[in-house]
């Protein structure tokens, strides 16, 4: 992968804007770097100088070598996680034995209701078409209501099958990970929309105001943030909050030995 593009991956997956970036690299440059020269290094216009190099992995908080070593594949979502954590390239085969929180969001599709919809309507449009067929013996009506019926049949499987599914918990979609160093999310399956909060930077988390049977809304504060991050739709939000209360104690008295 390119430095360009790697250079704007982590940007975004540090939540720095281009200008944010320019300040933070000119605290630590003997050169002024403005919005326009990240904008140039991002889209291959200008390469950084080395100074440049050093200064972007101080500031992104990624090792050296993440930056120039071509074969990183920052697309890769494991990789760019260890990458923010700052591993080592040559330990992102070696399994992480921490403490590792899944968390899932509710991905129950609109179809499924749209589908029981359409269904109920056809339903009743094919009962009122039977019976105007059989009150005013006429054939058309009796076609289209079977017409109707046999459509409404081919789509209802679909419907019953994701609202089972649902009822079940088993609608969801993977929103990112709780370990014991950071809170990484990930609202889509592109680097440019990975969050990722370290542990002691966060100061609260609850639930938010609305709440369904097995998902809900999570709270999170962030020190330094004027306003908290809200977790939409998350599954289980009651057993992330404890996941995050075993994480702090955890790293609040690093003496005691727990199992999780």
């Amino acid at each position: 992968m390119k430095l360009s593009d790697k250079i704007r991956i982590i940007r975004k997956a540090r939540g720095f804007s281009q200008e944010t970036l320019g300040e933070k690299l000119s605290r630590t440059s003997q050169y002024g770097i403005s919005r326009q020269s990240i904008s140039d290094w991002e889209n291959g216009k200008t390469e950084p100088k080395l100074e440049n190099i050093r200064d972007l992995a101080d500031v992104l908080q990624v090792s050296f070598d993440a930056l120039l070593d071509e074969s990183v594949d920052l697309n890769d979502f494991a990789v760019l996680t260890r990458v923010l954590q700052n591993s080592q390239i040559s330990e992102k085969t070696k399994v992480d034995s921490s403490f590792r929180y899944v968390l899932y969001a509710n991905d129950l599709s609109v179809r499924s209701f749209i589908c029981c919809i359409i269904f109920a309507c056809l339903i009743i449009l094919a009962g009122l078409c039977f019976g105007l067929g059989l009150g005013l013996e006429i054939g058309v009506f009796n076609i289209i209501a079977i017409i109707c019926a046999a459509i409404s049949l081919s789509i209802l499987p679909s419907g019953i099958i994701e609202i089972t599914r649902a009822l079940r918990g088993k609608v969801c979609c993977y929103m990112g990970e709780l370990n014991q160093s950071h809170l990484i999310l990930k609202t889509f399956q592109t680097a440019e929309n990975t969050l990722v909060i370290p542990i002691e930077k966060i100061t609260k988390m609850e639930l938010g105001k609305k709440q369904r049977k097995r998902h809900g809304e999570v709270v999170i504060s962030i020190d330094g943030r004027k306003h908290p991050v809200t977790l939409l739709d998350v599954m289980n939000p009651k057993e992330v909050i404890q996941a995050y209360e075993r994480v702090s104690s955890y790293k609040e008295d690093t003496d005691c030995i727990k199992f999780f």
